[in-house]
């Protein structure tokens, strides 16, 4: 098998690796590779074609491939922190509304499934005043 050829600067390999389940695509530099498709060459695989790619273009241009942020998962973000919120915000004044005379602690009895049921309708309500329907 002929010597691999030298690496050059600024450059990585882009090799197509043949293993007993078919293809792999890997990125490597001189100290070794990662598999980036295709099923793990389980066994061993054999390099069936091996080239060069100047590093500082392939950064640059893989941007262009990644999944264009839509807002939507921080839009969920802030919609979840939103719902934390309220419904700390309901759970505190529940808690405020049924507290000891002269004093921050509850006193439900947490073993009563009404009181239960009383803390869930307000989260609920909580949820509810965000658009989320429960």
């Amino acid at each position: 098998m002929p010597k691999p050829p030298k690496l050059k600067p600024d450059h990585v390999f882009i090799e197509v690796v043949r293993g007993p389940e078919g293809l792999a695509l890997y990125v490597a530099n001189d100290d070794g590779g990662h598999r980036l498709a295709g099923p793990k060459p389980w066994g061993g695989g054999r390099t069936i074609h091996q080239f060069q790619v100047k590093l500082s273009e392939l950064l640059k241009e893989a941007p262009a491939f990644a999944p264009k942020d839509t807002g939507h998962a921080s839009g969920q973000a802030q919609g979840a922190e939103a719902e934390r919120q309220r419904v700390g915000e309901a759970i505190s004044q529940f808690m405020a509304d049924n507290a000891h005379e002269n004093s921050t602690e509850c006193c439900l009895d947490w073993a009563d499934a009404n009181n239960i049921d009383a803390l869930m309708d307000a989260i609920d309500a909580a949820r509810a005043a965000g658009g989320e329907h429960v």
